[in-house]
């Protein structure tokens, strides 16, 4: 959840910009490609997760 919320944050931050226009240190590009790692690791077992506690199966 945590990492969802801050991602939530990230649209109205960015001002979508490009890169040339933005600042040196801005990191909207390393955030998304952060968060997509980090999705694709915790997908599987956060659906597996939520299939145990609430007894749904993720691919049904």
């Amino acid at each position: 959840m945590p990492l969802l919320t801050q991602w939530r944050r990230l649209p109205y931050l960015d001002p979508g910009l490009p890169t040339e226009l933005l600042p040196a240190d801005w990191n909207a590009v390393t955030a998304r490609q952060v968060f997509q790692q980090l999705h694709g690791v915790l997908l599987e077992p956060n659906l597996r997760h939520v299939g145990e506690v609430t007894g749904l199966r993720a691919d049904a």
